[in-house]
């Protein structure tokens, strides 16, 4: 991932006019007006004014975007036919390269078909900027943009409408720094009355006091301060394993040569690209599952292959029994019969007491507990307590978080959690792990999964999160 600091340009595009546009109304001519959007420069759509009963409108209107000739820059240009009652109907749309254009002056005329003799009028102006620079940072493939906050103490549209009376906190937004965004404040109770701010003009890190003259006593008063985001990306990007999991497999090479040596009576060290990267994939099935998975585990131990193993994952039953082994940070390097025999105490004990009206009541609690937090419940969650009490005698506090000491030294396999989705057409998993996944991914620690991400940066933490969740993941859903 690099950081650069690319050249920036002044894009003006002038919006002329347009000929022999047809006519998509009845009995008059049409009322057009232009939409631009360029995703690259802009979060939203900026729009001409409408020319009303008119086949040659002239519209002679400016827009302004600042652009980074790195990026892919394309605009689209659409023609409309404004209906009161109805859809406004489309009358053109073009895609133009912004990056075949040349610092200066270029008029393009864009036609509507090679049958239509209907064109639109567009003057482009490029300017290199000196004084504006912006850092983006990027891998090659997807780009990240910088980011500014500003802080208000009024109900705003930057992440989307906050309302809340006035003078009652303050209130956070996160937008591109390029972006020539607005902040707009107006009174819930009269609409009519707005105040809008460019929050280019606003100076970093200085508080703004402005007055927002309405028709009402007292004036309503705001404090604006700009700010500029955290440099570290709280989203990962990356073509290939992390550095925590690089860091990871170096250690465990170590234990799956030494391993494999043993095992297949070599004479010498195994080379660095010599040593394989095994994992082993176990299925669900509930107490099958689990059980078979403890024997299959027990099985390599006694082969001297466990330590050759890099990976381990597993779905339902399987992570039933990952979950019980990785309490134990040490567990594949001891002898498995003494957890085999904990499981078969608990596997062949009496169902009933999972039933009992005291473990229904604290099953009722954890459900209601879970709702107030604001976290939808279903049967899914009484059926990962159910599973709880069959599997343990009492309330199991342990977290897959609570399981980093076990891959510390590389000492077992980097244990996969994955839950299935089997409720759509096309089967698919996610995945419980300490480590993020190549490509876009949040660096998802299992401690924290309730986070609100903006701008590929972590900005809210929600409430203390259910224990469900966690106990869930062990279950199949």
């Amino acid at each position: 991932m690099q950081a650069k600091v690319p050249e920036t340009h002044l894009l003006t595009v002038r919006v002329l006019q347009a000929s022999g546009l047809p006519s998509k109304d009845l009995v008059t001519s049409s009322d057009c007006y232009v939409t631009l959007n360029l995703p690259t420069a802009s979060s939203g759509t900026l729009q001409t004014r409408t020319v009303k009963n008119s086949r040659n409108p002239v519209w002679n209107q400016n827009f302004h975007f600042r652009i980074h000739r790195q990026l892919k820059n394309v605009m689209e240009l659409k023609v409309f036919d404004q209906d009161l009652m109805t859809k406004d109907d489309p009358v053109l749309s073009v895609l133009f390269d912004v990056g075949t254009l040349q610092v200066g002056t270029q008029r393009q005329s864009f036609s509507l078909s090679a049958q239509e003799d209907g064109r639109l009028e567009v003057e482009f102006r490029l300017q290199t900027l000196t004084d504006c620079e912006e850092q983006l940072i990027s891998n090659g493939i997807l780009v990240v943009r910088s980011e500014r906050k500003v802080q208000l103490v009024v109900a705003a549209a930057c992440e989307g409408p906050q309302e809340a009376p006035v003078g009652t906190g303050s209130f956070r937004f996160h937008y591109p720094a390029c972006w020539e965004q607005e902040l707009s404040v107006h009174l819930q109770d009269d609409p009519h009355e707005q105040l809008k701010v460019p929050l280019r003009t606003l100076p970093s890190s200085q508080l703004v006091r402005l007055v927002f003259p309405t028709s009402q006593e007292p004036l309503m008063r705001l404090e604006l301060k700009k700010e500029d985001g955290p440099k570290e990306l709280a989203v990962r990007l990356g073509c290939g394993p992390c550095p925590e999991e690089q860091a990871f497999l170096s250690k465990r090479k170590q234990v799956v040569a030494a391993a494999l040596k043993k095992a297949l009576q070599l004479d010498q060290d195994l080379q660095e690209d010599e040593i394989p990267v095994i994992a082993v994939m176990a299925t669900g099935g509930g107490i099958r599952a689990m059980t078979s998975l403890y024997g299959q585990l027990a099985g390599l131990k006694e082969l001297g292959l466990l330590d050759c193993i890099s990976y381990i994952t597993g779905a339902s039953g399987s992570t039933w029994a990952l979950a019980n082994l990785y309490e134990d940070p040490e567990w594949s390097q001891k002898d498995l019969a003494g957890p085999t025999e904990m499981l078969k105490t608990q596997v062949t004990k009496s169902k009933l007491g999972a039933l009992a009206p005291s473990q229904l009541w604290r099953y009722r609690q954890e459900l209601a507990e879970r709702a107030r937090l604001g976290y939808p419940t279903c049967f899914t969650n009484l059926w990962a307590l159910i599973n709880e009490a069959l599997l343990h005698d009492k309330p199991h506090e342990h977290k897959l978080s609570d399981q980093r000491e076990a891959l510390s030294r590389g000492q077992n396999p980097l244990p996969i959690y994955c839950a299935l989705n089997s409720k759509e057409k096309g089967l698919s998993t996610f995945e419980f792990g300490d480590y993020p996944e190549i490509g876009v991914w949040v660096p998802r620690p299992l401690a924290l999964m309730a986070e609100v991400y903006c701008l590929h940066r972590m900005v809210r933490v929600l409430s203390l999160r259910s224990r469900l969740p966690q106990v869930r993941s062990l279950h199949p859903l």
